[in-house]
């Protein structure tokens, strides 16, 4: 296709030759670190944004989704608004935060219980306590299954061993608290252990294809035309 996009023809009906056009979305003001509605808190997304002059249209950024490709239509100042403007937002923010100050002290409070060598079947309650297995996982990745990617969570479990089975502190993972106390060690398998290897090689080669793409639009960018495969 042929990005005009750049020369100020606006994103409606960009597409490459024979496919629907790309879908385009409007963010409206958004500030540092706020959750967007469709993309979600998609850092590399903000971080483009705020580079952006107005009117300017980025390169393509890659996401956790996809590419994006980014035009800056307007930037307002920051500003302090009436506390009547804010109040139900201000008191939303406090009721999650105290909500999160509540859920790590009852967190330690049951890391405390697991020191003192109280099984877990005593101490989950069903509703604000649960307990959950994660079977074996490999120090390769940082996700804990049942539980999500922490790498601090995870490099910190492979520190455990029966003699020292519970960590010093509860462990915050997306808006949760966990506490994690040693169960086993598996001898790897080595053949599992190979197919990961390729795996980690693979994904540090499609990262290092991104980085070739993204310099590859940026020479593009600098043509008088322009033309660029379909973003994926």
């Amino acid at each position: 296709m042929v990005w005009s996009a750049r020369e100020g023809d606006g994103f409606s009906g960009l597409s490459a030759e024979g496919e629907e056009p790309l879908p385009v979305e409007e963010t409206g003001f958004f500030a540092r670190g706020d959750i967007l509605p469709v993309l979600g808190r998609e850092t590399a997304f903000q971080s483009m944004s705020f580079q952006l002059e107005k009117g300017k249209t980025s390169d393509a950024v890659k996401g956790n989704d996809g590419y994006y490709v980014i035009r800056l239509l307007e930037r307002k100042a920051p500003e302090v608004p009436a506390f009547e403007e804010v109040k139900e937002q201000v008191e939303t923010q406090y009721r999650k935060l105290k909500s999160q100050d509540l859920a790590r002290e009852k967190a330690e409070q049951v890391l405390e219980m697991v020191r003192a060598g109280k099984p877990f079947g005593e101490i989950t309650d069903g509703k604000t306590v649960t307990s959950v297995d994660t079977g074996p996982f490999s120090r390769v990745r940082s996700y804990v299954p049942r539980v999500g990617s922490s790498p601090e969570l995870a490099e910190t479990a492979f520190s455990l061993s029966k003699e020292n089975p519970v960590p010093p502190e509860p462990f915050e993972v997306n808006g949760k608290y966990f506490v994690i106390r040693f169960k086993s060690l598996t001898e790897p398998d080595w053949q599992a252990f190979q197919d990961e290897k390729e795996n980690y090689r693979s994904t540090q080669l499609q990262r290092k294809a991104d980085e070739v793409y993204r310099q590859w639009l940026s020479d593009l960018r600098k043509q008088r035309d322009v033309k660029v495969a379909p973003l994926s």
